[in-house]
């Protein structure tokens, strides 16, 4: 074979592969997402019996990896939080981690002790988590982790 003929084969091979990469992703993150579904739809039910306040969230990329993550301003004004900081308390499991609830203007985040309890938790892309207000004068936040299993 000569040379322009091996440059041909390669670059044929490396589009292929790149193609069946692709795929892969594809059927991957098809297959996260129907993961994360089930974990969603038990998330729902069990928040559904929750007495209570709750909100869930599908775990992205940037919950897991980062060191923060956003918090519906519906649920912070439920500890009646002025805008600033609080301390909270994340309980899962049986343990308990300090944390804060930042509030900048209309963006409300917990991010000091969130990657702690992440990565103590081991939460994964795709994780559901179902946070719970359980005792509001307190922020104590009681958090259940329906894995994504893939």
């Amino acid at each position: 074979m000569t040379g322009s003929g091996k440059a041909l084969e390669t670059h044929l091979s490396q589009a292929v592969e790149g193609h069946l990469n692709q795929a892969l992703q594809a059927q991957s993150s098809h297959t996260l997402e129907a993961h994360s579904s089930q974990a969603f739809e038990s998330a729902s039910k069990f928040s559904s019996l929750s007495k209570y306040p709750t909100y869930s969230c599908i775990l992205p990329f940037s919950y897991v990896r980062i060191s923060y993550m956003y918090v519906p301003s519906s649920f912070v004004k439920k500890m009646n939080a002025a805008s600033g900081s609080i301390k909270v308390k994340l309980q899962c499991r049986g343990k308990e981690w300090d944390a804060v609830v930042n509030t900048y203007g209309i963006t409300t985040k917990i991010n000091i002790g969130w990657s702690k309890f992440a990565r103590d938790n081991s939460l994964q892309i795709g994780d559901v988590c179902v946070f719970e207000l359980i005792k509001q004068k307190d922020a104590v936040i009681r958090v259940t982790v329906f894995k994504c299993i893939n």
